[in-house]
């Protein structure tokens, strides 16, 4: 079994077809944020070109059956705001705001996907908050415990409670929204951590046998690294170097790639 793990797009399109061409797989996991580069074409894609890629991904890529795609910060605005509805104002008491989310890259998003029929159901049965690979558990940013509920276990984390929450994500007060919509200090937010669209690598993540290890992406990093829990038994990686990395998993192995 070899899973090939792809962080933060932002864009880079180009980077996502160069992985796919050049590696064999039986799995490929997405960690979402595919929009709001800090970049303007020709270095990465348009937004527009953006949001067709990825709906070509997910409809019709000929290994379709094979990827796994992951929800980013960066990625939940702009579903959020996929309906019929246009925002009148962009601003930070938008729910699920992120940085670079911008009223008409929302219009654009709803051209391509809402107006063409692609709706809440659509991103709700073509996405994740987490999967859980050869005992490896991916998410955007990653998983504490301290997200977990009493007496859950990472694999009823992964498989019941976030399927249900992001089933429920218009509905802020759900129980398990805080998967979605926590913000920690550090990122500017006034929770006490990071859910895992949020959690910052360096601060607010860390390595646990509760959890087991993981692959985020999110923090961007100048190289990749593993960290390792207090005993040295269970390790996690950040693999957000600017689309320079990839994660492979070969029989349980996690192992990083250039580009």
């Amino acid at each position: 079994m070899k899973t090939i793990v792809i962080p933060d797009v932002h864009q880079r399109t180009k980077s996502v077809d160069k992985v796919l061409n050049e590696n064999t797989y039986d799995e490929v996991i997405f960690l979402g944020d595919w929009f709001d580069s800090f970049w303007d074409p020709p270095h990465v894609s348009s937004f527009k070109d953006t949001c067709i890629y990825l709906r070509d991904l997910m409809v019709s890529h000929k290994d379709r059956d094979k990827f796994v795609f992951l929800i980013g910060n960066h990625d939940l605005n702009y579903i959020h705001s996929n309906n019929k509805e246009s925002n009148k104002s962009c601003s930070k008491n938008l729910c699920y705001y992120c940085s670079g989310y911008t009223n008409n890259k929302s219009k654009i998003f709803r051209q391509v996907f809402f107006d063409n029929g692609y709706k809440d159901t659509f991103f709700l049965s073509n996405m994740k908050l987490a999967h859980k690979s050869q005992g490896v558990v991916m998410s955007h940013a990653g998983i504490v415990p301290e997200l977990l509920p009493y007496e859950c276990d990472i694999d009823k984390y992964v498989n019941e409670v976030l399927p249900a929450a992001l089933k429920e994500f218009r509905n802020l007060s759900y129980a398990y929204n805080n998967a979605m919509s926590w913000v920690g200090e550090v990122r500017g937010g006034c929770n006490k951590v990071g859910g895992l669209l949020w959690l910052d690598w360096w601060c607010e993540f860390y390595s646990s046998d509760v959890v087991g290890p993981q692959i985020v992406g999110h923090t961007q990093i100048q190289d990749v690294g593993p960290q390792s829990n207090k005993n040295k038994e269970i390790t996690s990686w950040n693999i957000d170097t600017e689309s320079r990395h990839i994660a492979i998993i070969e029989d349980g192995v996690i192992s990083t790639k250039l580009i």
